[in-house]
């Protein structure tokens, strides 16, 4: 379970294709829904820990005049989940 995943919110999306990626890894960005975990931990060491428990996580990024850093992943059922912190 990740740390302070009690407060959860459902991110609807609309993605551009300026945010695709050719050739990405197995996330897939089918679906405009995304479940989002706010955290206040350190969002590289969360990161860390998905990825040493076998989730599919992105890097960590942020978009220009956003004030939060972001990670995206995959839960088992390629349910797009995100982690702003």
């Amino acid at each position: 379970m990740l740390p302070g995943s009690g407060n959860c919110k459902i991110g609807l999306h609309k993605i551009g294709g300026q945010y695709l990626e050719d050739g990405a890894p197995a996330i897939k960005f089918d679906s405009n829904t995304k479940v989002i975990f706010e955290i206040e931990e350190d969002i590289h060491q969360v990161r860390a820990d998905l990825l040493s428990e076998q989730v599919l996580m992105k890097e960590i990024s942020t978009f220009e005049n956003y004030d939060y850093l972001l990670c995206d992943g995959e839960d088992p059922y390629q349910t797009v989940i995100s982690n702003p912190s």
